[in-house]
């Protein structure tokens, strides 16, 4: 800068005050250092306010991304509704007892489902409609009888177990038994189209070992959550129906009838009044006892009667107006009378001398 005075050129000393001109002494007007602190100073914030800028324009396109793949997903669910609504309602009406009126109705929800899945499959913060999706798929494949439900089932499982991984709390996991589950009963998971039952059955049974040992590890790490006990017995249950039904696998459906049966008892300890907890408790036993009476084992039939009795019969007693399950009562009463032995299943006092 130049000197006022003597006018020769010097670089200021930006620090000390006040400030002088080294050749002559005189003092030098701060109006040009308080510019220059004042120009850094506009320059920091115009730096800040286009750094506040930019994060600003970050989250505002996040937050249109997320709009508008909601709105695509909503789309897309209107959509898959209005075409099942149609063929729902439309001059030939469909029997759902047929497999192919029921492909033809779900067709939409399955295109739904599929599309969910491979829009979000790679994104981790939507592991959870993924999971769900899956097991909804899973459901209708079952329902319309297509050989990719089991494997469409195994995917959601991995998927699930992607999220134990991460940590995810236990609001975040899908009902397995209100998805696939609740769509298809047992022999609809087994008896698919282009497939033989003995084929698909052993493919359907390894993925049940992978639902078995993830939801045991499920209830290790949510032990206060019933759902997973809930889904796993769900599962079970339908382990022990389709392996009861084949041959030189009795063996198999006893130990998942009685995984089942430790499961629902301990659901009860939690909420003992819950009867569809007594009512699949009730189905355990007896399923249990009829498969160690067609082995011969009458002897460990009999408690597991005895329990399914004790449990039924509460249930009589709660809702007396209720002609099946006093009928269920009756014949397991029955069943059990015919494996006791002659004196045990007497009456008390028949057969006794009177003065005895």
């Amino acid at each position: 800068m130049q000197c006022a005075t003597c006018q020769k050129e010097f670089e200021p000393v930006m620090f000390g005050d006040p400030p002088t001109c080294p050749s002559c002494g005189a003092p030098v007007a701060s109006s040009k250092r308080r510019g220059h602190w004042v120009t850094i100073l506009v320059s920091f914030l115009l730096v800040a306010m286009a750094t506040f800028a930019a994060g600003s324009t970050m989250v505002a396109l996040n937050a249109m991304h997320e709009r508008d793949e909601l709105q695509d997903d909503v789309a897309a669910a209107a959509e898959a509704i209005d075409r099942i609504v149609l063929a729902a309602t439309g001059e030939e009406k469909p029997n759902l007892d047929s497999r192919s009126a029921r492909e033809k109705l779900l067709q939409p929800a399955a295109a739904y489902y599929q599309k969910i899945i491979q829009k979000h499959r790679g994104d981790e913060t939507k592991r959870p409609q993924v999971a769900s999706a899956q097991y909804l798929l899973a459901g209708v494949e079952a329902s319309v009888g297509s050989a990719n439900c089991d494997d469409t089932l195994a995917q959601g499982v991995d998927t699930i177990r992607q999220m134990r991984e991460a940590d995810l709390g236990p609001e975040s996991y899908p009902s397995l038994k209100a998805t696939a589950l609740a769509m298809a009963g047992p022999m609809e998971w087994v008896t698919v189209k282009n497939v033989s039952i003995g084929d698909h059955a052993r493919g359907l049974l390894f993925t049940i070992e992978v639902v078995d040992s993830e939801y045991t590890a499920l209830a290790q790490k949510f032990p206060a959550e019933p759902s997973f006990r809930d889904d796993h017995a769900a599962m079970l249950r339908y382990s022990a129906i389709l392996q009861a039904q084949a041959p030189g696998r009795q063996d198999f459906a006893l130990t998942a009838w009685d995984k089942v049966a430790k499961l629902m008892q301990s659901l009860l300890q939690d909420q003992p009044g819950n009867v569809e907890y007594q009512q699949r408790l009730v189905e355990a036993l007896v399923g249990s006892a009829k498969l160690l009476t067609r082995k011969g084992k009458d002897a460990e039939a009999i408690p597991k009667y005895e329990q399914a009795i004790e449990v039924q019969a509460k249930l009589v007693e709660a809702d007396p107006e209720n002609k099946d399950l006093a009928s269920s009562l009756e014949a397991y009463k029955k069943d059990l009378a015919k494996i006791q032995p002659a004196e045990a299943a007497k009456p008390p006092g028949e057969g006794e001398d009177p003065a005895t």
